[in-house]
């Protein structure tokens, strides 16, 4: 309602009818909230002549890439762990290095005797996808950083990591080395896989050392609970705590190889999603 009409002003509500022009007009229904619901989580929406109304992350002007699939190349790193893991595991319970007390699975068959247990499987995918995620928040590979040298690369440090397994399995059974011996020369192996896989893809080298660390030290950690609180296994021949020290450069070298193919994983994925982008 119009209050009063003064020298060129009109008032309306106790506001000036200029001041209702020149505010802007607030766009109300759908199409309003969907606006402000854009503006609020920083995003751009699709044209609304455009069927779709879905949502699209805002990239950076001119780089035309999406965001790289990063939970994409976890899940999947903690999928072949939790595949890989068991496996390289029963290279030591066939050598009798490590027994379960209540396995899953078991297989004797002939000269294998090999076995597993569920809670196992969870773990290696667990370690695997959480050693992704820290590896790739750490260190992202660049873009344009997947090659047939990087996929080359990641598969023979793999390969190096489970004759590593073989060799700790071996060694230990033997029951002649020393704690001393066998770490020195678990140590030898771990420096070559883990240059073979740092240095897969020059283009995105891995300093994984604040990485391997924590992996050595937590490795064993959660070991001492799975065997001293919980009773769940126990290695033949330990050397603390139900223990043996060899565990410890496995751990290192399991750190950056699993840190190399979530590495490897991140960057297909990113080329799928960016084929514009392929060299």
């Amino acid at each position: 309602m119009i209050d009063h009409l003064g020298t060129g002003s009109a008032h309306l509500g106790g506001r000036s009818v200029a001041a209702f022009v020149a505010a802007p007009v607030r766009t109300t229904g759908w199409a309003g909230w969907r606006s402000r619901l854009c503006r609020k989580l920083s995003v751009r929406c699709a044209p609304r002549s455009s069927p779709s109304l879905r949502l699209r992350v805002a990239t950076p002007s001119g780089s035309g890439r999406a965001p790289p699939p990063l939970t994409a190349a976890i899940a999947g790193t903690g999928a072949i762990s939790a595949v890989f893991g068991p496996l390289l595991d029963a290279l030591h319970t066939q050598y009798g290095v490590l027994v379960y007390h209540h396995p899953t699975v078991q297989l004797d068959w002939g000269a294998v005797h090999v076995a597993t247990a569920w809670w196992a499987v969870v773990l290696f995918a667990a370690a695997g996808a959480g050693i992704a995620g820290l590896a790739l928040h750490e260190h992202p590979p660049p873009p344009s950083s997947f090659d047939r040298r990087a996929v080359a690369g990641t598969g023979l440090s793999i390969i190096l990591f489970t004759l590593q397994y073989a060799q700790s399995a071996w060694m230990a059974a033997q029951g002649t080395y020393s704690p001393t011996v066998l770490v020195m020369a678990l140590g030898v192996t771990a420096m070559v896989t883990m240059f073979t896989a740092i240095g897969a893809s020059p283009s995105a080298p891995l300093p994984y050392s604040r990485l391997t660390a924590a992996a050595a030290v937590a490795g064993p950690l959660v070991e001492l609970v799975l065997i001293r609180v919980l009773h769940l296994y126990h290695y033949a021949r330990p050397d603390w705590q139900g223990i043996p020290w060899w565990i410890v450069p496995l751990y290192a070298t399991g750190s950056v190889v699993v840190g190399r193919l979530a590495a490897t994983l991140y960057s297909a994925m990113e080329r799928v999603q960016a084929p514009s982008h392929r060299k």
